[in-house]
């Protein structure tokens, strides 16, 4: 079975990550993995080197939320043209990683399965969303059920995603000055800001302690950076930019903090963070409410504010066993919900599924891996 990857973006985001996590998976089953994927980043040549064949096109780079009289102009003609694109591969199913490549995978595809990693918040954007899934009664993922609500029901599943085994690294940290992060990429939804006020609140009240920034604005501009940059003046903050080793800098941590706005879905790096056993203290927004179990395997704050964060991150500064507790309910809470092996094995059975005819792909779903 041929089986071509379509994502609106080309960098190396949660969703992107997503993507590329999947591909062993799907090579395993001895499928021909293609992808199209835009030009301009990094996510074309990571799946190269998986053995991906793939094509790029013109980045699809619109403005978030409220769009533009350029973007509604652009939008066809490149919906048009990518649609072309995907039509000449002629795959068996196609798997489309965002919304903004959906109109363009529907009017090309026969078998559709779409994948949304994030709530599309734009009341238009939904309705072609759901106008395109409904005319190729397509399969549809969603990453928790917040991203869930407002997709059509039918052929609907969630699945969380799955992240690498870091071996609870976190837990054998034994440096004595505690030291908070976030970790990600650099965007206001992130909560960088409301950061960097409750690092403030903690050094005036706490004393000791240091805080790490880990990412890159992707997917955004430079001003939001540069406000970050700002605020961190004079603190104890170190810059690490963007690192595709997340367990290292996750094993430097004491804390993660997760700021995050009420649109974020479900962060992969808050998988990540349990599976390197490191304690989590993030705000009750969007989809995080369905990964955290407040006082179990981390903190989820009394309100979305600064103030809020610095009382989590305090209490458990404070505390060095209860977040000790917390990292080891975190590690188990991964191994039970969060392996790459569970996410590989529910996102295949969802495409065997959408691919029509179980008795051609019968003994691929006899591969699928079970358990975690």
């Amino acid at each position: 079975m041929k089986i071509l990857l379509v994502d609106q973006f080309s960098g190396a985001a949660g969703g992107q990550q997503c993507l590329i996590d999947l591909v062993p998976g799907l090579a395993e089953r001895g499928w021909s993995v293609h992808a199209a994927i835009p030009s301009g980043g990094t996510a074309g040549k990571r799946l190269s080197e998986l053995s991906v064949s793939v094509r790029e096109f013109p980045p699809l780079d619109y403005s978030n939320a409220r769009k533009t009289a350029r973007d509604v102009f652009r939008f066809p003609a490149d919906t048009l043209h990518l649609a072309r694109m995907i039509r000449q591969e002629n795959a068996d199913i196609v798997y489309a990683n965002g919304p903004r490549v959906l109109p363009a995978v529907a009017l090309a595809a026969e078998n559709l399965v779409f994948h949304a990693h994030s709530l599309v918040p734009q009341r238009t954007a939904r309705m072609l969303a759901s106008l395109s899934l409904r005319s190729r009664n397509a399969a549809v993922i969603a990453a928790c059920h917040f991203v869930a609500k407002p997709l059509p029901r039918r052929n609907l599943r969630v699945v969380y995603s799955g992240v690498s085994d870091y071996g609870g690294v976190g837990l054998a940290r034994t440096s004595a000055l505690p030291r908070v992060g976030i970790v990600g990429r650099i965007s206001k939804e992130k909560g960088h800001l409301d950061f960097l006020r409750a690092a403030k609140i903690v050094l005036k009240d706490f004393g000791d302690c240091d805080f790490v920034i880990c990412g890159s604005p992707l997917h955004s501009g430079d001003d939001y950076l540069a406000e970050v940059g700002r605020l961190a003046k004079g603190l104890p903050v170190t810059s690490l930019g963007w690192r595709e080793d997340v367990g290292a800098v996750l094993a430097g941590l004491s804390l993660l903090a997760v700021p995050s706005s009420g649109i974020d879905a479900a962060p992969r790096v808050i998988m990540e963070a349990f599976s390197a056993g490191v304690p989590v203290v993030a705000y009750p927004s969007g989809g995080i409410v369905e990964l955290i179990d407040h006082q179990r395997n981390g903190l989820l704050t009394s309100a979305a504010n600064p103030e809020a964060l610095a009382v989590g991150l305090i209490d458990l500064i404070a505390n060095p066993e209860k977040r000790k507790n917390l990292a080891e309910c975190a590690r188990a809470t991964y191994l039970a919900r969060f392996t790459l092996n569970r996410y590989r094995q529910e996102i295949l059975e969802v495409v065997v599924g959408q691919a029509g005819s179980l008795r051609r792909v019968g003994k691929l779903v006899g591969k699928l891996p079970q358990g975690g």
